[in-house]
């Protein structure tokens, strides 16, 4: 049995805390180095994990790293955010590469190593996107000198957004480059990243639906994957989804497999697009290089991503389920949508995913989230 090392520096991000049970379920043992007050720590379905202090340093994580490894015999390694993957892409050629274990590097290397590191950058991956003739949106870098004139060509209302950020955060609509300029301003660090690469955009706005594909790869190669659309947010517009649906569209799998090929991308994420009102081709917008919170969803519309990832790792098919899935077409997210709209008919109408299966996890969830929060 193949055991995976889930990492993360998350505290409360719920598709996290819900990959244990998804990895165990398709035949792995689990293990988690995760902060001290992760959500992760409430999930029934770890083999072991360390928990570590919140002011820990790279060289203090990859000890704790290296360790986790070491106990837990780990076959693959799963970053759970875009934090804890900078982190280790940190460890292999930074300044503190001489604290990394053989072990640990070796795991390194196979499961980071040989991520294209665009692939953490929103703005430079709309650009080498566009290089492999996916349509995207037209950009402009928010660095100084840049100015109200540079912007007129893409038109009205325009899209404001920081390369990293989460959750909807760091993006906003404005109706004129005079306001994208000052939005730019609040938005924009003290100078630019290692690359060069400017840390906000200001974008076209393509009208249209916004889609998804949720997936797992290895190496490269896309193993499986599954799309569906939003047809709620919170917030809204640009928070994360609380009720999904699902799509048939192989265009936009198609879509992730050339993205993934050419990040040379390992483990779970997610892309995220616009279908154009125009008719158009689908436009790229941004890659989740992390596990999104629909990547435990994927059974419930035939794409189950856990089990195509234990196949790669252990060349052997996973089990089959104790108990067959029932499929679904539409899902409200838990505890998204109950937060959104407590009276929402979704909860009742759709597939509503709350972890009854884990009570301690489904219970901090809720103590988690204020809307939810018992009284007293």
């Amino acid at each position: 049995m193949p055991t995976i090392l889930l990492v993360t520096a998350t505290l409360y991000r719920h598709a996290v805390a819900r990959l244990p049970y998804a990895l165990r379920r398709a035949g792995f043992r689990v293990w988690a180095v995760c902060p001290q007050v992760s959500a992760v720590r409430y999930s029934d379905h770890l083999d072991g994990g360390i928990a570590y202090p919140d002011d820990i340093g790279p060289g203090g994580l990859a000890l704790v790293m290296a360790d986790a490894v070491e106990r837990s015999g780990a076959d693959a390694l799963l970053f759970g955010d875009e934090v804890a993957a900078g982190v280790a892409r940190a460890l292999l050629t930074g300044v503190e590469a001489d604290v990394v274990t053989p072990p640990l590097r070796a795991l390194l290397e196979a499961w980071i190593g040989g991520v294209d590191g665009c692939a953490f950058h929103r703005s430079a991956l709309v650009e080498r996107v566009r290089g492999l003739g996916i349509r995207t949106p037209r950009q402009v870098a928010l660095e100084p000198p840049a100015d109200a004139a540079a912007l007129a060509g893409l038109g009205a209302p325009i899209v404001v957004k920081r390369d990293h950020g989460s959750g909807g955060g760091g993006v906003a609509l404005v109706a004129t480059p005079g306001e994208a300029l000052d939005i730019a301003a609040r938005l924009l660090p003290s100078g630019t990243d290692a690359a060069g690469v400017g840390m906000v955009v200001a974008q076209e706005h393509v009208a249209g639906a916004t889609a998804s594909v949720s997936f797992v790869a290895r190496g490269g190669l896309l193993l499986d994957g599954f799309a569906y659309k939003a047809l709620h947010r919170h917030p809204e517009p640009f928070g994360p989804a609380s009720v999904i649906a699902a799509l048939d569209r192989p265009d936009l799998l198609e879509m992730a497999r050339r993205v993934v090929a050419d990040l040379r991308y390992s483990g779970f994420g997610g892309i995220d697009v616009i279908l154009p009102e125009d008719g158009g081709p689908p436009v790229f917008l941004e890659l989740n290089a992390r596990p999104p919170q629909t990547t435990h969803l994927g059974h419930l519309f035939g794409a189950d991503l856990a089990r195509a990832l234990f196949q790669a790792v252990s060349g052997a098919a996973a089990a089959a389920p104790d108990t067959p899935t029932a499929r679904a077409t539409t899902v409200a997210l838990f505890p998204a949508e109950w937060t959104r709209d407590p009276a929402s008919p979704y909860l009742h109408s759709a597939h509503h995913d709350v972890p009854w299966h884990e009570p301690r996890l489904t219970a901090a969830i809720m103590a988690l989230t204020p809307r939810l929060r018992s009284p007293g």
